[in-house]
């Protein structure tokens, strides 16, 4: 299970992905299997759009 925030751009890139939830308590490596996943599908990924927010 993963949740947080993705944004993207007009043109498809991944701008901005994150672990954020106020909620529900993910595992520690859930934001990078769901940055894999997307990576595995095709997604194009900003170099700076990955942050990792430790509970």
């Amino acid at each position: 299970m993963a949740a947080g925030e993705l944004v993207m751009g007009e043109d498809g890139e991944v701008l901005s992905i994150n672990n954020i939830s106020g909620t529900f308590e993910c595992a520690s490596d859930s934001l990078l299997t769901a940055v894999g996943g997307l990576v595995k599908q095709g997604a194009r990924i900003s170099a700076d759009a990955i942050t990792i927010f430790e509970a």
